[in-house]
């Protein structure tokens, strides 16, 4: 039988043989398997989470547009995956993306808005082909746009610039937790949530210490192995690149707070 109350360290750099361990999806195996009383109910929370500032806010993006400078063709041009820091930056590597045809979809940001529009025209003397420029789901994000630009003329973004990306939030899901939680419109095992931390420099350690740790029921009345999975507010894992992830979390008795009368 176990303690009432314990710690559990889970890095993300473990190796396993149940899966390939990645930094948003990891098992870690106990040295040795913990039993619960099951005659008392569980919870757990995260105490500390340390994690590498290394997620990228332009991932698999990409722009597919009709092409005015190659007649009667719709191109597909890619992003460099990496991190913009501000909108202006991102509009340019949009520009260098849509090459010569650039001209023909200008992309500017109202910053008092917080907001990105489109010009968009066709080629003069052109009869033929129509207006069209679509985003990946990530530069929908990044951009606010919500449709596809179809029609000459300006049009401004419906949501704002996100420097985000769609990774601005930390969902931890865990095995051991009871899939009570909800999160949107359906129940999952949610250990805990917190902000990404996209301020600093590209690669530091980042350190998140709870002050007031947040208690969830335990599901199961033995531990052989935890498994952590890191996603964002959309259910995609969360983007990490490169460093490690570790986390500390407690599990312990829930307490009785029965007293009794007097």
């Amino acid at each position: 039988m176990t303690s009432e109350s314990f710690y559990l360290y889970l890095p993300s750099s473990v190796n396993n043989t149940r899966i390939v361990n990645k930094l948003n999806h990891f098992v870690t195996k106990l040295q040795q398997i913990k039993y619960l009383d099951t005659s008392r109910e569980y919870e757990v929370a995260l105490i500390s989470l340390s994690y590498p500032r290394t997620v990228f806010n332009a991932y698999y993006a990409y722009i597919t547009y009709w092409s005015w400078e190659i007649e009667a063709k719709v191109e597909l041009s890619s992003l460099a995956d990496g991190q913009y820091n501000s909108a202006l930056e991102l509009i340019e590597e949009i520009h260098v993306a849509l090459g010569s045809d650039a001209k023909y979809y200008k992309f500017t940001f109202d910053s008092r808005r917080n907001k990105i529009s489109v010009l968009a025209k066709r080629k003069e003397g052109s009869k033929e082909g129509d207006i069209l420029l679509k985003m990946s789901p990530n530069l929908q994000i990044l951009t606010g746009f919500t449709a596809p630009i179809d029609k000459e003329g300006n049009t401004t973004a419906e949501l704002e610039w996100d420097v985000t990306g769609g990774m601005g939030q930390i969902f931890c899901y865990s095995n051991i937790v009871a899939s009570d939680v909800t999160v949107g419109d359906a129940s999952a095992p949610l250990l805990f949530s917190t902000a990404y931390n996209n301020k600093g420099d590209f690669g530091q350690q980042i350190l998140y210490e709870v002050r007031n740790p947040v208690y969830v029921p335990v599901a199961v009345d033995r531990i052989e192995d935890i498994e952590i999975e890191f996603r964002n507010k959309t259910s995609e894992y969360f983007k990490f690149t490169s460093g490690e992830v570790v986390l500390l979390l407690n599990i312990r008795a829930k307490p009785n707070f029965n007293y009794g009368l007097f």
